[in-house]
């Protein structure tokens, strides 16, 4: 069902969807409201997308990073949020990212590029994501 959805639409019907399970499951709404599903529709690469001068910083290692940066902003400028950059298994994310610079690492050069791109930035950038932290957020309140 996903698949047909507008690509916006496409997360929030399949935590639709999990919400609904549980809620089946547990034969209880109010026990299923507790359940927030996330679902990040591709790799979270996507993510780091939402700042590529701070994501090429970190490929760059300690060359230059302009090259890379303006690779990465291109990128970003062929689609509408970083949330869409996956339009094929080869064209992946961290396929993208890898292609530019081969020695990346997932754990500890995702963690770098997530803790210097920052929350705010990624919310920013990535709606659906940015509706799940508020969720998250409302919570405290």
């Amino acid at each position: 069902m996903a698949p047909e959805k507008p690509h916006e639409e496409r997360g929030d019907l399949v935590e639709e969807q999990m919400r609904g399970r549980i809620a089946a499951s547990l034969q209880s709404e109010l026990a299923a409201n507790r359940f927030i599903p996330y679902v990040q529709m591709h790799e979270l690469e996507a993510l780091f997308f939402s700042d590529p001068e701070s994501l090429g910083d970190v490929l760059a290692r300690d060359a230059r990073p302009q090259r890379i940066q303006r690779q990465l902003q291109r990128i970003a400028d062929a689609f509408a949020t970083p949330e869409q950059i996956d339009d094929d298994p080869a064209t992946a994310p961290s396929k993208r990212i890898r292609a530019l610079a081969p020695d990346y690492q997932k754990v500890t050069d995702g963690n770098i590029a997530a803790r210097r791109i920052g929350l705010r930035a990624m919310r920013r950038k990535c709606p659906h994501f940015d509706k799940w932290v508020c969720r998250l957020e409302a919570l405290g309140k």
